[in-house]
């Protein structure tokens, strides 16, 4: 085969292969490979690509569709523990929470053992102070009930116990 031969053999299969190797991503993409295969036979690619973008804007607009809105996730606390008889402590679990997303709200309700499990926020009266605990829990402390916690007593408890970082209240 002569030189020129050659060059011209090279340029068909290169030119044969990014045209199917263009066919391929845009199916494997899920692309309309028309404008693809447009693009790929013109010898102005860019006039193309544009042909093809302005071909997408104007099937946006006939279809009349506007963009799905994103679900808006909960926020604020699920569930609660009021182990404040028992222990001077109530434990909520947020929406947020991994805790939360990975059990679901009967799950951690059931795991309140030692204390009664109810839908939102702990109870206000008498709080001395809030644990954010490692885990995206929330432990309020309580300055009555079985064990009563000072506000001291409570930020060791929530360091020493639950990785936490603490507020007073």
């Amino acid at each position: 085969m002569s030189k020129t031969g050659s060059t011209l053999h090279t340029r068909f299969f290169s030119r044969f292969a990014l045209i199917a190797l263009l066919g391929a991503a845009t199916s494997m993409s899920g692309c309309d490979d028309s404008k693809a295969k447009t693009a790929a036979k013109s010898d102005d690619g860019k006039k193309s690509a544009d042909k093809a973008d302005k071909a997408d804007k104007a099937d946006d607009g006939a279809a009349g569709a506007a963009p799905a809105a994103e679900p808006k996730a909960k926020e604020g606390i699920a569930v609660h523990c009021d182990q404040i008889a028992e222990l001077g402590m109530c434990t909520e679990t947020p929406f947020s929470s991994p805790t939360y997303q990975a059990l679901g709200e009967e799950t951690v309700m059931e795991r309140c053992k030692t204390g009664k499990a109810a839908k939102g926020e702990c109870p206000k009266d008498a709080r001395v102070g809030t644990c954010t605990a490692s885990n995206g829990e929330v432990v309020q402390y309580f300055s009555n009930g079985g064990q009563a916690k000072t506000p001291e007593q409570a930020e060791a408890h929530c360091k020493d116990m639950f990785s936490g970082t603490f507020a007073k209240a």
